[in-house]
């Protein structure tokens, strides 16, 4: 979950790896289906709704945010299996973010790329592309 204090946002991101796995697929997100049971908040509509609602209040009176923030929803996804381009369709439609293995390197990119900084993320994304674990 991340905070964006000017746009009054929280963002919810849903993060999975599916590394070893065929990855996040297009069925996935078919509420008829048993797989869209690890979703439930991109699918059941009446869950999300809920679950932002509270998330809101709970932020609010804990002054971790101003009221009434806007809640949006994520996929962070390390491997997205065929079918990318309508994963990345519905999400347009349903207003959900999707940052995909593509998005993850570019990043990773510019990370590297930065100066000095004594941060995991930054160090690793350094060694590797910047060639340095040859």
């Amino acid at each position: 979950m991340g905070y964006n204090p000017p746009r009054t946002e929280v963002l919810i991101v849903e993060c999975k790896s599916f590394l070893d796995s065929g990855g996040v697929h297009i069925n996935d997100f078919d509420s008829d289906r048993k797989r869209s049971k690890r979703f439930k908040l991109f699918i059941e509509h009446k869950t999300r709704e809920v679950v932002f609602r509270r998330l809101a209040i709970q932020l609010t009176d804990l002054q971790l945010c101003q009221p009434r923030p806007l809640i949006n929803l994520a996929l962070a996804a390390g491997k997205i299996a065929k079918g990318q381009e309508e994963i990345t369709k519905l999400f347009d439609q349903k207003g959900f973010r999707l940052f995909d293995p593509n998005w993850m390197r570019e990043r990773l990119d510019e990370l590297s790329q930065t100066g000095y900084d004594n941060e995991i993320a930054s160090v690793v994304s350094k060694l590797i592309l910047r060639g340095q674990l040859d």
